[in-house]
């Protein structure tokens, strides 16, 4: 296939999803393969250009948690719900795993960075750390990196020892079966999975050997390959990922496009909501402010706002909308409504982004050219198959128990390791699969010959440093700033550097030294003053050239009212004022043991039951309000 003819190949379909569903195009007719692929999930709501000002339920934001929450809600007939989106339409490109770290480099992407440290991540351009954030009709999912992990029983358990009933993990179980279309056939009849839900759940048709190196290296080490979405979370695993049929599966196809014909849902697209409106004097919120081409537009709510626009977004709407630190907003000329510890408890899984293995095998690994190759968009197309299947390579996780650690709690994992089976010795490339500065490896060579490599993400689970977001001003265009903290605790660096150490013990397995894996010792430019492998180097390397798992959450935190650092009480209605709850990541009170986007489903699917048991079988708007004040 010529390379002309591939492109217009992709720009066709592109357009294909943005226009079959609102017009009369015989797309199937052109591309029939295309559309075979496609024809399960449906298309994408239309953008909704009525003119109608008042609705029963307002939703901000269309990622994981406002796609569940506008499904449920429009379940009842009677229910107007409109749901504000500031991106556009999602794509057939954007369906594609391989190109996720592309698309993080498009206008889908919120180009959120951290604040420059003057003592950390001096391996990161400008001393910034990348944060994406979807901007688009199914937010994060459809530029994240498709892992499916729920997180450990005791998470949940913990986050109702901390004052939240209802949110311990037999109560919160069957809202993640709910969630969930399980394809993976051997746990298709376990106890722990559905096949009834709205999201796909897969292995990618795509793997290499490198993966199945790993799995058997495991087992040598006495490590037992597991579900980690079942019994036990210990031991090696094949990532189960969001994707069907060898696409990227979304929020938006799994609870958005099956609704597409509902009445009662009004979906508009490239509406950036501005502000909440709040009654100052009872304290209640009752509408919107959206800008939307270039217009402004107010529109009310007769039930409820619901904020679910993320672990960065949500907070900077509430601060902004006088909801905050009373002190913070003060500062910033904004007049405070409800005094609130909005923006603290910033939560991240952050690990070491440069420990690398090389090997001698070259036919263990595919080639680092995936997303340039014709022919693997030809068998992406036609088939769903070939490299553009797999997510960067990212085959196989490890989730360990690390003894001796002062998060080690048995049965309940406290550090998870990600392989990816392909990655180049090259600087350049590295480093921006990395999210990391080009001089970051300056001294790293160029591969000898066909020699490749695979990279070991390790990170803490359950961290003990917190970060905040506050504003910059008080201008919505302007974004806020961004401050993880990572890497504050001794503890975590402790964990993180002996979890280090575990690897490349793990690398000695006689599988992988079959292969002959051997540590890269090239020093990050920031650590070479530092004898490499020492502790003193792995704490260097944490510090400068730590990379995140974009795992954001706790900024709006579920607590009890004696707790003075919740924003949000256990039914997530916002401490303060009537009328307004937020459900998205940012209601954590604790991060979970593994990736946010299963527990984020989680959390939309169980809010929503929330608000339908409150109102459809109580009348009392006082139960509205909570007391804390």
């Amino acid at each position: 296939m010529e390379m002309e003819t591939l492109l217009l190949f992709l720009v066709t379909a592109q357009v294909a999803t943005n226009v079959v569903s609102c017009h009369n195009v015989n797309i199937a007719a052109m591309f029939p393969a295309i559309m075979e692929r496609e024809r399960i999930s449906m298309q994408e709501p239309c953008d909704d250009n009525s003119e109608k000002r008042e609705f029963d339920f307002i939703i901000v934001g269309a990622g994981a948690a406002g796609c569940v929450i506008a499904n449920r809600l429009t379940e009842v007939e009677d229910w107007e719900v409109l749901l504000l989106e500031a991106g556009g339409e999602e794509t057939v490109i954007m369906d594609i795993p391989r190109v996720a770290t592309s698309l993080q480099e498009s206008d889908i992407n919120w180009h959120y960075k951290t604040i420059p440290s003057e003592t950390k991540h001096k391996g990161h351009v400008g001393g910034q750390i990348k944060y994406p954030s979807g901007k688009v009709v199914g937010g994060s999912t459809v530029l994240n990196l498709m892992v499916y992990v729920r997180g450990n029983k005791n998470d949940y358990d913990n986050w109702e020892r901390m004052g939240n009933p209802g949110w311990k993990y037999e109560d919160v179980f069957p809202y993640f079966k709910k969630v969930e279309n399980m394809q993976i056939p051997q746990f298709q009849d376990s106890e722990y999975h559905s096949t009834k839900g709205n999201i796909k759940i897969n292995y990618p048709p795509y793997r290499t050997e490198m993966s199945s190196t790993i799995l058997r290296a495991g087992k040598e080490m006495g490590q037992p390959e597991v579900d980690y979405n079942g019994e036990h979370q210990t031991g090696f695993a094949r990532l189960q990922t969001t994707t069907a049929n060898g696409s990227r599966w979304t929020a938006s196809k799994g609870y958005l496009h099956p609704i597409r014909k509902r009445r009662n849902l009004h979906l508009k697209k490239r509406a950036l909501v501005t502000k909440i409106l709040i009654n100052e004097d009872t304290k209640t919120a009752y509408g919107v402010n959206f800008i939307k081409g270039n217009k402004n537009y107010t529109v009310y709510a007769r039930k409820e706002v619901i904020i679910s626009a993320g672990a960065i977004n949500s907070p900077q709407l509430l601060m902004l909308s006088g909801v905050g630190p009373k002190e913070h907003l003060e500062e910033l000329g904004i007049k405070v409504i409800q005094d609130s510890k909005v923006g603290y408890n910033l939560m991240d899984h952050a690990g070491l982004g440069a420990l690398i293995f090389t090997v001698n095998e070259s036919k263990a690994l595919p080639s680092t050219e995936a997303i340039t190759n014709i022919q693997n968009y030809y068998d992406y197309f036609v088939s769903s198959s070939g490299p553009l299947t797999s997510s960067n390579f990212m085959e196989v996780a490890s989730f360990q128990e690390m003894e001796g650690t002062a998060f080690h709690s048995p049965g309940w994992p406290n550090v998870e390791n990600l392989f990816i089976s392909s990655i180049p010795l090259n600087k350049t490339l590295l480093a921006s699969v990395l999210g990391l500065s080009p001089d970051v490896f300056q001294n790293q060579t160029p591969p000898r010959g066909n020699q490749s490599a695979f990279h070991v993400y390790v990170f803490a689970l359950r961290p003990k440093s917190r970060g905040r977001i506050r504003l910059k001003d008080n201008n919505i265009f302007t974004s806020p700033l961004i401050d993880p903290n990572i890497f504050d605790e001794e503890e975590d660096i402790l964990l993180t550097t002996a979890a280090i150490r575990k690897i490349i013990e793990f690398t000695q397995a006689p599988a992988l030294q079959k292969m002959g894996a051997t540590l890269d010792d090239t020093p990050v430019a920031p650590c070479q003053h530092l004898t490499f492998a020492s502790d003193e180097y792995w704490r260097c390397a944490l510090l400068q050239t730590a990379t995140t798992t974009y795992h954001q959450c706790g900024t709006c935190k579920m607590g009890p009212a004696t707790d003075e650092t919740a924003v949000v009480d256990p039914e997530l209605k916002v401490y303060g004022i009537r009328n307004l709850r937020v459900i998205d990541a940012s209601i954590f009170p604790r991060i979970t043991s593994g990736h946010i986007q299963g527990p984020t489903y989680m959390v939309a699917e169980k809010g929503a039951d929330l608000i339908k048991k409150q109102y459809l079988i109580t009348s009392d708007s006082d139960q509205i309000f909570s007391n804390k004040m």
